[in-house]
């Protein structure tokens, strides 16, 4: 819950995180205060997810002080996947194209795992780098990481879809 908590006697950045009722899922683990005392110089500090807060990741925060929390990045994952969507990536900002197909509980039978392609939007435009699911999942080529606003689209297979609709008609062709 984002807004302006009192500052009544002394308190450390946890203090107002938790007034603030915690961090949402995409939060990301920088956070910058910026001291109303020196507003040029704003103070980041880094949150790390199930470790104990170190005294320089909990700063004390005076009156007048801002405490904002960057999000984290959010990639997509399209095509022929069980549950095709957008999802966060974990706090350090890492994830990789298997973990993508994970969280999108992977492929679907009829999916061309040799076909999929990362769509990443670089300075340049958008650029489309393909990627072999069968040789990341064999390892025999790298598990790249992606990055903020990357796309995996995974294409269907025309040729599974047709092997597929042809097994459902054949037990109604038998008949």
């Amino acid at each position: 819950k984002p807004g302006i908590y009192p500052a009544f006697g002394t308190h450390h950045l946890l203090d107002y995180l938790s007034l603030a009722e915690g961090l949402t899922p995409l939060a990301g683990t920088a956070i910058v205060i910026t001291h109303s005392g020196h507003p040029g110089q704003p103070q980041p500090v880094k949150m790390t997810a199930g470790a104990a807060p170190q005294p320089e990741n909990n700063p004390e925060i005076l009156p007048g002080d801002t405490i904002f929390v960057e999000r984290t990045g959010l990639v997509y994952v399209v095509g022929d996947v069980a549950r095709p969507g957008g999802f966060p990536m974990d706090h350090d900002g890492q994830l990789t194209i298997l973990q993508a197909v994970a969280l999108a509980q992977g492929t679907n039978s009829t999916a061309a795992r040799g076909s999929a392609k990362l769509i990443r939007t670089t300075p340049q435009g958008r650029q489309e780098i393909p990627v072999d699911l069968k040789k990341i999942l064999s390892s025999k080529q790298t598990d790249l990481a992606m990055r903020d606003n990357d796309i995996l689209f995974v294409p269907s297979s025309a040729a599974k879809n047709a092997l597929k609709d042809f097994e459902a008609v054949l037990p109604a062709a038998a008949g």
